[in-house]
């Protein structure tokens, strides 16, 4: 549990939903979704997310079921979120998500929840550390860590 403790004021935790990881970006209502490569995405997804954001919007998150769920806010109303705290920009996708009647599913995990781990599966695979403080640095690949951003999976 110190253990726990001690991660939760270095870094910001959300669980890792076992989804394609996508951006989606909306431009005057013109919703776009690419993968981590930039390259479009090219499956169907559900989201009232063009109808709910005004202007340039950027979201980075997670396609399960072909639903997309964002879990952070790079751009909102045209204002570049990437280099703010990324509990900054979790909680512009939190609000966000409330808004467009998007439920929210990224939530810090409860040690309980941790304490899980395997039994969440399939559709979590583990967590998301995110250094506080730290810039927008996504992650390219499935294994890749950055020295901000730490994938721990079941």
């Amino acid at each position: 549990m110190a253990t726990y403790q001690r991660l939760a004021t270095t870094y910001v935790a959300q669980p890792k939903l076992n989804g394609d990881r996508v951006l989606c970006s909306v431009n005057n209502g013109v919703v776009s979704y690419a993968n981590r490569h930039g390259s479009l995405y090219k499956f169907s997804v559900k989201s009232p997310i063009g109808a709910a954001a005004k202007s340039v919007c950027l979201f980075d998150g997670e396609v399960e079921g072909g639903v997309y769920y964002p879990f952070e806010t790079l751009v909102f109303d045209s204002k570049d979120l990437r280099n703010e705290c990324p509990s900054v920009r979790i909680a512009h996708a939190k609000k966000f998500c409330k808004k467009a009647g998007i439920p929210w599913l990224f939530d810090t995990p409860s040690a309980d929840w941790l304490a899980r781990g395997r039994a969440n599966l399939p559709r979590w695979e583990g967590v998301v550390l995110k250094a506080l403080g730290s810039p927008y640095l996504p992650l390219a690949s499935d294994t890749m860590h950055t020295s901000s951003w730490l994938k721990l999976k079941w």
